[in-house]
């Protein structure tokens, strides 16, 4: 397991984590921060990459003829809105609120894998919630496994508990798995891994507003009391299989 932090103050473009991190071979997660007004251009070559807005406003411009505004002014109790971005797009990003916030993920993918580039407006996004015991789990699908993409899954999990109360624990059997996490309230939060079904080899690390943890294995996290933790979660892998997850929750 490799986790590291957003600084708060973070302005502009930077590569969080990147290929090679942590025994990381396959995904990539970068985070911009823009003010009102700002613009950045990015292309990724052999790439797929997402691009999902984590707070305020922008305006979205693909080189493949694709454009939308986008507003989102909380991660916590709004559906996500994002943008699969195609090898060798363009992507042109313009803030057009105080402060705009995206996270984005990337894996490398074969020419011959290439998909075309796609809005990800929040009606496609499948939602599953259960409130029980006390305990709210919400679940977001934004690149479902029916989604045209080549290799990445994209999803966010949402925990509200008054006491503590974590995310069950899951394990998918291959692929690599990168999370972003925010804190809401002043608390924080626990994440559990582990790899072997007698709980063996476990680690643990503590979460703050903005942690990127990269693990295999099982996993679980938690938010403290009276605090709420946000995970928008990547993974690549070749059968694309997310449902386990969520029949688990449903």
């Amino acid at each position: 397991m490799f986790a590291t932090i957003i600084e708060p103050d973070l302005e502009g473009y930077h590569i969080v984590m990147d290929y090679g991190e942590g025994g990381n071979k396959s995904i990539s997660v970068d985070f911009l921060r823009l003010s009102k007004g700002e613009d950045i251009e990015r292309v990724f070559m052999s790439e797929e990459a997402v691009w999902v807005i984590l707070e305020g406003e922008a305006k979205w411009e693909v080189s493949d003829g694709l454009s939308a505004v986008f507003k989102r002014d909380s991660a916590f109790d709004e559906l996500p809105k994002a943008v699969y971005l195609a090898p060798e797009s363009i992507m042109k990003v313009v803030s057009l609120s105080p402060t705009t916030e995206f996270a984005i993920l990337r894996s490398r993918v074969e020419t011959k894998d290439v998909h075309p580039s796609m809005i990800v407006e929040s009606k496609r996004v499948r939602e599953v919630r259960r409130d029980e015991y006390g305990v709210s789990y919400l679940l977001r699908e934004v690149i479902s496994e029916d989604f045209p993409a080549s290799r990445l899954l994209v999803a966010e999990t949402v925990i509200e508990y008054p006491n503590w109360g974590d995310f069950p624990p899951t394990k998918f059997e291959e692929g690599e798995r990168l999370s972003l996490f925010r804190i809401r309230g002043k608390g924080f939060g626990l994440f559990y891994s582990y790899s072997g079904e007698e709980f063996d080899e476990k680690e643990a690390v503590v979460i703050q507003d903005y942690s990127v943890i990269f693990d295999n294995g099982y996993r679980s996290f938690a938010p403290s009391p009276n605090s709420a933790i946000y995970c928008l979660w990547g993974l690549v892998s070749t059968n694309r299989k997310v449902a386990e997850i969520f029949e688990e929750i449903a």
